[in-house]
Order: C-alpha cells, then sequence, then structure tokens
C-alpha cells in the first residue's frame, strides 16, 4: 500500500539511492574519453534509463 509508514520509509530510501546512483553514473562519464563514455553508455546506458524510469513509476504511484 502506497499510504504505508513502511511504503513511505522504502520510497524515500529509494530516492536516495538513485540519485547516489546517478550523481556516481555521471561522474564516471565525465571523467571518461569521448571513446570510453560511448561504450559504457552503449553497455549501461538501457539499465540507467530504466532505474529513473522505475523512480518515476514510483513516484507517480506514491502521489496516487
Amino acid at each position: 500500500d502506497a499510504e504505508t509508514v513502511y511504503f513511505n520509509e522504502s520510497a524515500a530510501e529509494a530516492r536516495k539511492c538513485v540519485d547516489n546512483t546517478l550523481a556516481m553514473w555521471n561522474s564516471l562519464l565525465s571523467d571518461l574519453s569521448e571513446e570510453d563514455k560511448a561504450t559504457l553508455q552503449r553497455s549501461m546506458g538501457m539499465k540507467i534509463e530504466q532505474l529513473k524510469a522505475e523512480l518515476e513509476q514510483l513516484d507517480h504511484l506514491h502521489d496516487d
């Protein structure tokens, strides 16, 4: 249930983890050469986009 204390705590922790992960991802990308950056984005980019989409779904569920 999206209105429980447990859900709210879990959602907040999930947001924190995703924010940290995205910050590390962006930091990693900024440290790479364009070639290495492109290679990494091809191999991991879809997973990062999926992570963002799942967080967005969580936010929508929490708003309902």
